[in-house]
């Protein structure tokens, strides 16, 4: 979270409360400014990615392992 609010501050100036942060990851969507929310959603998205790689990378086959994740609503 610390790092989507950094990435906030630089071109905004602004932070976003975590709660509001946590919110969007849960359910995918916020009545934040429009800006805010692109840089919230493109951090979440590169989170993603990288857990993603990062379980690949291990070699772990995901056909046979159940894998769990809370995914938000299409963005």
């Amino acid at each position: 979270m610390r790092s989507i609010n950094e990435q906030c501050v630089r071109p905004l100036n602004g932070e976003v409360d975590e709660s509001e942060i946590q919110n969007i990851m849960r359910y995918g969507r916020s009545d934040i400014d429009d800006e805010y929310f692109a840089i919230i959603k493109d951090e979440i998205e590169d989170f993603v990615e990288k857990v993603y790689n990062s379980i690949l990378s291990l070699a772990i086959i995901l056909k046979l392992h159940r894998l769990y994740l809370l995914v938000a609503e299409q963005w």
